[in-house]
């Protein structure tokens, strides 16, 4: 039965035949298949081969070297697990990841920058008061008759 290698880290620019023949030098390839989506390269792909000495050898011989002036990373392929139509996904593994909170771990837009509340339930966004005009008391005009004694 034929086995699969994983090989990460491709240049986006490498092809399913380049690949091929590099894998070529050290067993028979039955398949090689670069992952995409629409014309776009993902960077990954696999490679079958005839039997599990040449899979051995592979993963020795090509884990760490370059190709396409990137180090390509090689490993046995896990069985692929094959889901009803519809079957959720099973949980990612790893550590939860927090969403984005902007720069320098600002609010996302549309709270207020000190209080943290949202605009929509403040009376007045904080930037119409910055951005108005400060108001300049100026003490009554005085007639100049009324100055003279």
């Amino acid at each position: 039965p034929a086995k699969k290698l994983f090989v990460g880290n491709l240049n986006f620019k490498t092809t399913p035949d380049e690949l091929g023949s590099l894998f070529a030098e050290v067993g028979e390839v039955v398949n090689v298949n670069i992952i995409s989506r629409g014309n776009y390269s993902l960077g990954y792909g696999f490679v079958e081969m005839k039997n599990e000495e040449d899979v051995a050898r592979a993963q020795v011989a090509m884990d760490k070297k370059e190709l396409d002036g990137r180090t390509i990373h090689v490993e046995v392929a896990r069985p692929r697990v094959e889901r009803a139509p519809g079957e959720p996904r099973p949980a990612p593994r790893g550590p939860r990841r927090v969403p984005f909170r902007g720069p320098r771990g600002a609010p996302p837009q549309g709270t207020c920058p000190l209080s943290r509340v949202p605009i929509t339930a403040m009376a007045t966004p904080p930037t119409a008061t910055l951005l108005r005009a400060p108001t300049i008391l100026r003490p009554p005009m005085v007639a100049a008759a009324s100055l003279v004694p």
